[in-house]
């Protein structure tokens, strides 16, 4: 009894809840009622989705511009075919490969945003004091103090009872060996240890091709590299190669960040001093390279190098490179001239500005092989193997393998075919959702418990990506054309061999029933119980272990128990009973056989059923 209350009160929430949401959306409440409980949500949703899109029309226009995506691209334009939808992704990952950036791009990625200074840890002893530079010197023995002096604008210092010492320009060391002499010389059994406490500051002009030109403050540890990093690293036409550090209007430093980012040299230039400029050239000539190498980018060459320090700096070849195929593409008189040269004479050619090299790649696949077979696993392929040769290669079959039921798994088909019942779902939810429908659906007398069970079915079955192949390596030998290519990522599956048919839909007993060599699709029908209530006594389906499908409808076939005797029942055969669909819309008849299809191929795609 206190079960039965809980249900009641929760069906009049669930009712309440209903109305409601009729009312906002102006639904009918009784049409709403009539639809079965697995799809009142998707329709209401679709009627909202519907109004959001209607009232969109009355809103101002707004001035942000929402970038779409792949999803976006699936939702928004839902209509598409979707082999035009494929071609469009593969169109845009293309021209994604296509855009190579210029090297060096992503290695300044923080700019400063003030002129504030910036500590520099990790002072070692060849730092250069200089006017503004704080040093701590402590005495211990039988003077013990400890002094923090300023290095005044003329370089000096001054110590009581040693006098003044001019410390700018020595280094770090070198002024504590000085230090350490005037203290020895004045008080005997003394120590003294010499420590920088407080770097200076130094301004530094940063220009030609940065990213943000100016004048920057920085410590007096600061070299060329912290400031370009500072002002954002080098703009798109700044040359990496060619840096000047100019000092009292002389280059003291020439700087090429590739013997930093690509040699691996701590070249950074020596430490700026306040006045200091830093001169980023513009860049001469930027060679693309991408394809068969490691690194592929745009780089930047200097006068006498060739591709082959191109190549170099490209991280050398991938081990897939096809060193056989090498093209050249040139700009010559406003033509783009394109050219195949050899290895070896890349080292011969000089670059120009606006090159592009490509090297070639040998296409290798991962497929992944279970089942019944010697050696199951993931193999790497080339693109002209085929099915023959990983059966081949993964030792062939054991011997309960059963070829006619082995599966190959496609993960292109098996997104298209999850594209394809997304297509079906939402179409009838649409359907649902129409005025029209809400306005007629009384005198129509539409079973839309039905459509919702047809609804359920589409909704719960797991999608397959199973293509038709040939496994009889016999057939394959006699005729070559039968063989099977591969895609990187597919699945194969070599059944084992199984004296079971396996029956299912709207039968008494749904499961398996042990295979009768000779016997019809109606015996295994009666081993299984017979029919139900529900039954479609004039539609079946039969599904070969190979995935081949027949549909039988009552045009082919003259009442349940006259059945054509024709279609061939094997171990492993799938038995399909529908559902009796009692539905007059065109619309939903159609699509009717596909869904029941999809189930049965499905079903047939599992490399075990269980009973």
């Amino acid at each position: 009894m206190k079960k039965q209350i809980l249900n009641i009160i929760s069906y009049s929430f669930f009712m309440l809840a209903i109305t409601v949401s009729a009312q906002d959306l102006d639904i009918n409440p009784s049409y709403l009622e009539s639809l079965p409980d697995g799809i009142k949500n998707d329709v209401l949703k679709e009627i909202k989705n519907k109004k959001d899109k209607e009232s969109d029309i009355y809103r101002r226009s707004s001035t942000m511009i929402k970038k779409k995506d792949t999803n976006d691209l699936i939702n928004d334009e839902a209509d598409i075919e979707y082999q035009d939808y494929l071609n469009y992704v593969e169109e845009q990952k293309r021209l994604k490969n296509k855009n190579v950036e210029r090297f060096g791009l992503n290695i300044f990625d923080a700019m400063q945003s003030s002129f504030m200074p910036i500590n520099e840890p990790n002072i070692d002893s060849s730092y250069v004091l200089d006017y503004g530079d704080v040093i701590e010197i402590q005495l211990i023995g039988q003077e013990s103090d400890t002094t923090t002096v300023d290095i005044k604008r003329d370089g000096s210092i001054a110590l009581e009872n040693i006098g003044k010492l001019f410390l700018a320009g020595l280094s770090l060391m070198d002024a504590s060996d000085l230090i350490g002499a005037k203290i020895d010389n004045t008080y005997i059994g003394t120590e003294v240890f010499v420590s920088l406490v407080g770097l200076r500051d130094v301004q530094i002009l940063v220009s030609g091709n940065a990213y943000n030109p100016g004048i920057y403050t920085v410590s007096g540890n600061s070299n060329a590299l912290h400031v370009l990093s500072m002002a954002g690293g080098i703009d798109k036409n700044g040359s990496y190669r060619n840096i000047s550090v100019i000092r009292n209007g002389k280059i003291v430093d020439d700087i090429d960040l590739y013997d930093v980012f690509i040699k691996g040299k701590s070249n950074y230039g020596r430490r700026l001093r306040s006045g200091d400029s830093i001169l980023v050239e513009q860049s001469k000539k930027l060679v693309k390279i991408e394809g068969g190498i490691n690194r592929p980018f745009i780089y930047e060459l200097k006068d006498g190098e060739s591709f082959e320090n191109l190549i170099t700096y490209a991280n050398g070849y991938k081990s897939n490179a096809d060193m056989s195929y090498i093209k050249l593409e040139t700009y010559d008189n406003g033509d783009v001239v394109s050219s195949n040269i050899d290895l070896n004479d890349l080292a011969k050619i000089d670059p120009k500005s606006g090159d592009s090299i490509f090297i070639g790649e040998h296409k290798y696949i991962k497929v992944h092989i279970s089942g019944s077979i010697k050696s199951p696993g993931s193999y790497t392929l080339s693109s002209k193997d085929k099915l023959s040769d990983l059966i081949t290669r993964s030792g062939g079959y054991l011997p309960n393998a059963y070829p006619f039921a082995s599966v190959l798994n496609n993960k292109r088909t098996k997104d298209m075919n999850r594209f394809a019942n997304e297509q079906v779902y939402q179409s009838l939810i649409k359907f649902l959702a129409s005025p029209q429908l809400q306005a007629s659906s009384g005198s129509q007398g539409m079973d839309f418990q039905s459509l919702g069970f047809m609804l359920s079915e589409l909704k719960k079955s797991p999608i397959s990506g199973r293509v038709m192949a040939e496994f009889d390596m016999d057939i394959i030998e006699s005729n070559p054309l039968q063989d099977s290519s591969l895609e990187d990522g597919d699945e194969i599956v070599i059944s084992s061999l199984t004296q079971q048919v396996y029956v299912y839909g709207e039968v008494n007993s749904p499961g398996t029933i042990r295979y009768e060599q000779g016997k019809d699709f109606e015996y295994y029908i009666e081993s299984k119980g017979g029919l139900n209530d529900y039954a479609n006594s004039k539609q079946l389906f039969v599904v070969h272990p190979n995935g081949q499908t027949y549909a039988l409808s009552a045009s082919s076939l003259f009442g349940f128990n006259g059945l054509s005797k024709d279609i061939l029942i094997y171990p492993g055969s799938v038995i399909y009973v529908p559902r009796d669909i009692s539905v007059t819309s065109t619309q939903i008849a159609s699509i009717w056989a596909p869904i029941l299809s999809g189930v049965a191929v499905t079903l047939t795609s599992l490399s075990v059923l269980k009973d």
